[in-house]
């Protein structure tokens, strides 16, 4: 949920501690952004996550993204080039790790995790990070990396319409539903119910994107397969990207509930 916190940093113990690290494209010029990373845990449960906000990147086999992970064992070296720029375009790398909870899913940015980050030369950084759940907190043994940001002399495509605001803006309530991880069109969710409990076990989707949203937003409503947020879009770390992220992220859908309208079902009754 820190997507956009450049200067969130936590001064322990005579260490700066950072959220991951925040690379600011150049305006108009293509960038290069490398890495290298390792980790002592086994093949498959640790990866490096390079996340876009308003740009994209390419690289290879793949035109256009927005999100890359890269698996330990698998793409422990590897490249980006962000090519296509908004305003105020920035990319946020941190490490994730495999879910202890939803199998398959990679989580990153929990709280608890923390990265130190030692800038080397101008445009090459160190990064050493622990997992959510580590032993040992200040230890930072659980991924380290290096990523070098080069910039290109080749002109950038500008596109205007990354992170469109609403024009509720700042305040948006909107619903994440479980679905299972399926596609869910607006006539589908429209024939959804949704009883409104606050006694209701939610599921693992739910809970776990409710506590990641917990200290900048209100929950308005909630049961098991549901729960409706009021979010401020002017929090530092809150954005239209980061909001749909997380629903991708857990499997869940994302509704505006200005766009698809609500139906909240109390004790029975509408």
């Amino acid at each position: 949920m820190f997507m956009e916190a450049r200067d969130d940093t936590i001064e322990f113990e005579g260490k700066t501690l950072h959220l991951g690290l925040c690379v600011d494209p150049e305006p108009g010029v293509e960038t290069l952004i490398e890495w290298e990373f390792d980790s002592p845990h086994p093949v498959g449960e640790v990866a490096i996550r390079l996340r876009a906000i308003r740009c994209s990147f390419r690289f290879p086999g793949v035109d256009r993204a927005e999100t890359v992970i890269g698996v330990h064992g698998e793409a422990n070296r590897g490249w980006i080039i962000v090519d296509k720029l908004g305003d105020d375009p920035v990319v946020l790398v941190t490490n994730a790790w495999l879910s202890p909870r939803l199998r398959d899913q990679f989580e990153f940015n929990c709280g608890n995790q923390a990265m130190l980050i030692d800038e080397t030369q101008p445009g090459t950084y160190v990064l050493r990070a622990n997992n959510a759940g580590t032993d040992d907190r200040m230890a930072f043994r659980d991924f380290t990396a290096t990523v070098k940001v080069t910039t290109l002399g080749v002109p950038a495509d500008y596109e205007s319409g990354y992170g469109e605001i609403h024009p509720d803006y700042p305040i948006e309530n909107y619903r994440y539903v479980d679905t299972g991880g399926q596609a869910m069109t607006a006539e589908e969710y429209r024939g959804m119910r949704f009883d409104a409990d606050d006694a209701a076990v939610p599921t693992d989707a739910i809970a776990m994107v409710t506590h990641r949203w917990d200290d900048v937003a209100t929950v308005i409503s909630r049961g098991r397969n549901f729960v409706d947020l009021r979010l401020n879009l002017e929090d530092e770390s809150m954005s239209e990207f980061g909001i749909r992220d997380e629903a991708k992220l857990w499997g869940l859908a994302a509704v505006r509930l200005s766009d698809w309208g609500v139906m909240i079902l109390v004790d029975g009754e509408t």
